[in-house]
């Protein structure tokens, strides 16, 4: 979904961030925090939401905005315009859905300059896009997670071969996007490989364009596909699919993990990747308190500043330690894994 700002509306971001350009910074008291949600990124990222929400920084009065997804990005620039005639400093906090509509970018230019919001940072967690001038990006970096769960299930699958023999595998269900790239899966099959002795890898690629009734159908065949081999561990990275993938998987003995924000529907799940939703809090309170303190002009050719990373966490989950192999249990392979890792 793209929202579009109106001429008008685009003309009172204009002024706003033109009347803000001349406000001094150096009286923090009065500065203001706006913190602008779309519903449906409220919706996918709920804990993230609420943390925003309630983010306290020291130096600013906070105000929250929660976007309708058939209301106007133009409710923002009217809480800009009012802030621009209390002559009061301002960091803005937007979701990626409301940080695109109201950063324009120029065509075919990922990396243009700000048109109206160079006098007011704009700070956006999860946004993946290339780096520009007044943007500060802040991103959940997953590849550390990646990495140790590959190792954890790696040595679960060589414990499991040493007491047992045969050829047990692990399963990777993977759904390449944006925020989801291809570096994960190496890194995570680049672990198991070495943790595992060069037990077998199976990977299915899903296709995060397809319809939902698609996409489930394709995750039920990928997973039958994964179940004629002996499968031991199956991780579900795809996206939207991966509740499909989890439910197709309902062999009894098969160790589930997924890369999900949120998991308390799922008590079968062994582990789980999750975006630390308080540390990427933080980061944007940091962030803030930077800006306030640090309110130069930029010139264009100044670099733009590259984005902030925020580990994301490797979780386990209690059906983790109903799995054994040589004595241990599958918990404790991820949480040795977890603990090099982090």
């Amino acid at each position: 979904m793209q929202w579009r700002i109106p001429l008008p509306a685009a003309a009172l971001l204009v002024a706003a961030a033109t009347s803000l350009s001349g406000c001094s910074f150096l009286h923090p008291r009065s500065a203001s925090l706006v913190v602008a949600l779309d519903e449906a990124f409220a919706e996918a990222r709920p804990g993230l939401a609420s943390t925003l929400d309630r983010l306290r920084v020291p130096g600013f009065e906070s105000s929250r905005l929660r976007i309708g997804l058939r209301e106007s990005p133009a409710i923002v620039i009217d809480k800009l315009r009012r802030l621009a005639r209390e002559n009061r400093p301002t960091v803005l906090v937007a979701s990626p859905l409301l940080a695109s509509a109201l950063f324009a970018e120029s065509r075919g230019d990922a990396a243009a300059l700000p048109a109206g919001l160079g006098a007011i940072p704009l700070i956006s967690p999860e946004w993946t896009r290339a780096p520009a001038q007044g943007l500060t990006l802040i991103e959940t970096d997953e590849l550390g997670a990646y990495r140790a769960a590959g190792r954890a299930c790696g040595e679960y699958i060589a414990a499991i071969k040493r007491s047992s023999g045969g050829e047990p595998a692990c399963g990777l269900v993977f759904s390449p996007s944006a925020s989801r790239p291809s570096s994960e899966l190496e890194a995570f099959a680049e672990a198991y490989g070495a943790a595992s002795g060069g037990a077998p890898l199976l990977i299915r690629d899903l296709d995060s364009g397809r319809s939902p009734q698609d996409a489930e159908a394709d995750a039920q065949a990928a997973v039958e596909k994964l179940l004629a081999s002996d499968l031991r561990v199956l991780f579900a990275a795809a996206g939207g699919s991966t509740l499909a993938v989890l439910g197709a998987a309902t062999y009894p003995d098969l160790i589930l993990g997924a890369e999900l924000p949120d998991s308390d529907s799922l008590p079968d799940l062994a582990f789980r990747i999750a975006p630390d939703d308080r540390a990427l809090g933080r980061a944007v309170a940091a962030a803030a308190e930077l800006r306030l303190r640090d309110s130069r002009p930029r010139s264009p050719e100044e670099a733009a500043e590259a984005p902030i990373l925020v580990p994301a966490r490797l979780i386990a989950g209690p059906a983790g330690d109903r799995h054994t192999a040589g004595g241990r249990s599958f918990s404790s392979f991820m949480e040795d894994s977890r603990l090099n890792a982090f």
